[in-house]
C-alpha cells in the first residue's frame, strides 16, 4: 500500500516508521554535515575491522504465488481510482521484485538472483515516458509526480 499509494514521509523518524529506515540509522539535520558524518563512521568501522557479510543464499521467495497475491489488492486499488495505471505499473515491477521474480512459490534464490530481478524491474519502467516524466519533475521540484 506504502508504494502503490506513493507515501512519503515527511521526517526521517516517519521515513523509519514506514520502513524506509531502521531504528538505528544515524539521523541529520544538517545536509552540510552528511559527507562529515558519512566519512567519521566509515573510519570508525574500518578501525573497528568491518567485514561486509556474505551474500545471503538460499532466500525462499513467494514467487508467482505472492506476485498474484499483490497483484490482487492492486487491481482493485487501480479500479478503485485509488492509484493511476502507472501506479499499477511500478507497483507491480516492485511486486516482482520483493518475491524474487516469475518463478515458483517456495524456490531458494540468492541475492545476486534477486538483485537481477530488481535490476531488470527497475530497467523496465525506464523505459516507460511516464517514469521519464516522474524522475524529471523529481529532479525539477523535488516533489513526487502522480501521473
Amino acid at each position: 500500500m506504502t508504494v502503490a499509494m506513493g507515501k512519503t514521509s515527511k521526517s526521517a523518524h516517519e521515513a523509519i516508521d514506514l520502513g524506509f529506515g531502521k531504528t538505528g540509522d544515524t539521523i541529520l539535520f544538517n545536509a552540510r554535515e552528511l559527507l562529515f558524518v558519512a566519512l567519521k563512521e566509515a573510519r570508525l568501522l574500518a578501525d573497528a575491522g568491518y567485514v561486509p557479510p556474505v551474500p545471503a543464499r538460499g532466500v525462499p521467495v513467494a514467487g508467482r504465488a505472492g506476485i498474484a497475491s499483490m497483484e490482487m489488492t492492486l487491481v482493485n486499488m487501480r479500479e478503485g481510482g485509488m492509484i493511476s495505471a502507472h501506479d499499477y505499473r511500478v507497483s507491480r515491477a516492485v511486486a516482482v521484485a520483493l518475491c524474487g521474480g516469475e518463478i515458483a512459490y517456495g524456490s531458494l534464490v540468492d541475492e545476486a538472483w534477486l538483485l537481477a530481478v530488481e535490476r531488470q524491474q527497475f530497467l523496465e519502467l525506464l523505459k516507460t515516458p511516464e517514469t521519464q516524466a516522474r524522475i524529471k519533475h523529481m529532479l525539477d521540484t523535488g516533489k513526487p509526480l502522480r501521473n
